[in-house]
């Protein structure tokens, strides 16, 4: 049991990346189904059965919820958040790419 403990704590140590992201993805997946089984905001977009369907509301509950997601991927993925995108800099050019000539 212990070397299986150590075994997972050194994989999860080299990969805080991925646990982070698959964590981030799983907490907003939770939140859309819970927002969605609580709550009946709208009309009935789709529906299911007699008792159940899909609301305008759980599909903006959705977006908006994944957009948070997104951004919280984006802390976690880049290592200056999300504006390391745009600094105003230009990209750095990959190694194998040829340069136009002027």
């Amino acid at each position: 049991m212990a070397v299986a403990l150590s075994f997972t704590l050194r994989l999860v140590a080299r990969n805080w990346r991925l646990v982070g992201v698959c964590a981030i993805w799983a907490a907003a997946g939770l939140a859309v189904l819970t927002f969605a089984e609580k709550t009946a905001y709208g009309p009935v977009i789709f529906t299911f059965d007699r008792h159940h369907g899909l609301h305008r509301g759980d599909l903006i509950a959705a977006a908006v919820i994944s957009c948070c997601a997104a951004m919280g991927t984006s802390l976690v993925l880049l290592p200056n958040g999300p504006r390391a995108i745009d600094r105003g800099k230009p990209a750095r050019r990959a190694a194998f790419t040829r340069r136009a000539r002027d």
